[in-house]
């Protein structure tokens, strides 16, 4: 705001809780640092269905966190490359 910029920020996030893949993949010459798996393509689309500023976490997640962050239930999501809809929760901003 200082500097004259009159944008907010504001980042979405989509978790989810499961086994992943994690290292550095390919060859000598093209290497990367990676997570792969199924679990790692549920969370980016529970974040591409997440408004900015706020944070959906899938059922897994949720059974992790629920005595200790407040939640809101978020309905089933039906949700690209995923067969079957997923129940999602919405961080309580509330109670932040």
């Amino acid at each position: 705001a200082r500097a004259g910029i009159d944008a907010t920020f504001e980042a979405r996030m989509g978790l989810h809780t499961g086994l992943v893949t994690i290292g550095n993949f390919g060859s000598s010459g093209r290497m990367k640092y990676a997570v792969l798996g199924k679990q790692v393509n549920l969370a980016s689309r529970i974040q591409s269905i997440c408004e900015p500023g706020k944070v959906l976490v899938s059922h897994s997640t949720w059974l992790l966190i629920q005595d200790e962050i407040e939640t809101v239930p978020h309905g089933e999501a039906t949700l690209k490359g995923i067969s079957r809809p997923v129940q999602v929760y919405e961080l309580n901003p509330e109670a932040a």
